[in-house]
């Protein structure tokens, strides 16, 4: 049977606490103490030396899932076309429509959020960027921190067209701060505006940043690709 990495080292310290406190138990029946009853205690509940990381800090072991989180992009055809090639559930979906990276950060957007998370997943893919950059460090922090072993993919906003194309290089400027933001704390950052030849896309009638039929099912096919 294989054994992840991380398992592994949670099986290894769960040993190491054992023997350390088989040790103290010996030590104490036999009338010799390892020190003051506090640095013994502390021993004994794995708070000092060995043994001395939890599962928490180095967040939790993954199952097969994936949880996509976003705003209205993931709302909209990008989303449905994820879903789809990722087979992510209902449940496991938490978008809003006008959603900034520090909505789900906090609150009750980090609240929902965790409920995806209290068994951890294989991947998590978060599509923001659209609606401004605030808050993408600490979300993508907080991830990786919850979620140690899963791989963490940040999606940044597609290009303005049509319409809206006076936009394109706000959406830039926050896909830029993003990715140097949340580089540290994820698997990869994926960039539309790569993705898109001369960055940009037919629209038929798109409002100019939501991404049409056919260049979600695009993006979407790519994204499938890397994750």
């Amino acid at each position: 049977m294989k054994v992840s990495r991380s398992r592994l080292r949670t099986i290894i310290r769960e040993e190491i606490k054992k023997a350390i406190r088989n040790e103290i138990l010996i030590e104490i029946i036999g009338g010799v103490s390892l020190g003051t009853g506090s640095s013994t205690l502390a021993m004994a509940s794995g708070r000092s030396g060995l043994g001395s990381h939890t599962d928490e800090e180095e967040g939790a072991e993954s199952d097969g899932r994936t949880v996509l989180i976003g705003d209205s992009q993931i709302e909209g055809e990008l989303g449905t076309r994820l879903k789809s090639k990722l087979s992510v559930s209902d449940g496991d979906v938490h978008a809003s429509t006008g959603a900034a990276p520090a909505n789900w950060a906090r609150g009750s957007g980090w609240s929902a959020i965790e409920t995806s998370l209290a068994t951890c997943p294989a991947r998590i893919i978060v599509s923001l960027g659209g609606n401004g950059s605030r808050g993408a460090g600490a979300l993508a922090r907080k991830l990786k921190e919850k979620c140690g072993d899963a791989k963490i993919f940040w999606s940044l906003a597609p290009p303005a067209v049509g319409p809206r194309v006076g936009e394109l290089e706000t959406r830039r400027g926050y896909n830029t701060t993003i990715k140097r933001e949340v580089t540290p704390h994820v698997t990869r950052v994926i960039d539309p505006y790569e993705h898109f030849e001369n960055e940009t896309y037919e629209c038929n009638g798109c409002d100019g940043v939501h991404l049409s039929p056919t260049a979600a099912e695009s993006y979407a096919t790519h994204v499938a690709s890397v994750v």
